[in-house]
């Protein structure tokens, strides 16, 4: 099993982003896995590395099956919002607040990949417009317990160095100094 850092979910958490923490637990122990402290500033949820170095960053969409069908039919007084748009967004926010020149560089070091956990893969690909470079999504059949790995596998960025992993860690689980 994979290693989950803090190993219980960080007070109470949405059933989705629940559901995917039960998920990654499962992942072989060739993975370890970080839940973001921080939980209120919009980015990724979980950051994911496999022994290698090869990392991604997973944030989960609240969307529904509904919402996501929904998508592409725009209110008549209203535009619909885009599920997975805020999640897209938070994730653009972090790479940018990681300090890296290259903002494709840092897409292709460390992806980001939004979850529906609870959306079917024909709904998403049917309905919304592929994401932006650097970004991948899954859907329900992805996050299935025995396909998770693999599917992971195949999105992982290439290997962080040293430094990389440790501006990440940083970033990612910012330490609190108590002064003395």
């Amino acid at each position: 099993m994979a290693s989950i850092l803090p190993n219980t979910p960080l007070g109470p958490l949405p059933p989705e982003k629940l559901k995917v923490f039960r998920l990654l637990r499962q992942l072989p122990d060739r993975f370890a896995i970080w839940q973001r402290l921080s939980a209120k500033q919009a980015g990724p949820d979980f950051w994911v590395r496999r022994k290698d170095g090869c990392c991604a960053l997973l944030t989960v969409a609240a969307a529904t099956a509904a919402e996501v069908r929904q998508a592409r039919q725009a209110s008549l007084f209203a535009p619909a919002a885009r599920p997975g748009a805020a999640e897209e967004e938070g994730l653009e926010r972090f790479w940018a607040g990681l300090g890296m020149p290259d903002a494709e560089g840092v897409r292709e070091l460390l992806p980001g990949l939004v979850l529906f956990p609870g959306v079917p893969r024909a709904d998403l690909e049917q309905a919304l417009d592929p994401p932006a470079a650097g970004i991948g999504r899954g859907a329900k059949e992805d996050l299935a317990a025995d396909a998770l790995a693999a599917w992971l596998d195949a999105r992982l960025g290439p290997p962080l160095s040293a430094a990389q992993t440790d501006a990440l860690r940083r970033a990612f689980t910012p330490e609190v100094v108590v002064p003395a």
